[in-house]
């Protein structure tokens, strides 16, 4: 068993059922994806395993650009929202004595 990649809080182990549970039981992931083949070529496995773990990466970094992309959109919808709120009631109101 070996662990392919780990980058970005991901990791790709590769091995048997036993070698990767021997893994697992030290792991500190909060979830895990597991990919079974009951049959299979070594050496197709290697390149599947090399290719699953470059996706895998692949797809968590960009999933994490798109959810850092969308909070910062939302903060900003957030700021112009409580802006636009403010902003009528600051001129609705006058201060005491003005406007007599």
């Amino acid at each position: 068993m070996s662990v392919v990649a780990d980058r970005l809080g991901v990791s790709t182990l590769v091995g048997t059922p036993k070698e990767i549970q021997a893994q697992l039981a030290r792991s500190q992931a909060d979830h895990v994806l597991v990919v079974a083949f009951d049959h299979i070529k070594p050496s197709v496995f290697a390149a599947l395993a090399e290719n699953f773990t470059n996706v895998a990466s692949s797809m968590f970094e960009v999933l994490l650009e798109r959810q850092d992309r969308e909070s910062l959109e939302r903060l900003a919808e957030n700021a112009c929202a409580a802006q636009s709120a403010v902003a009528p009631a600051a001129e609705g109101s006058e201060p005491a004595g003005a406007g007599a």
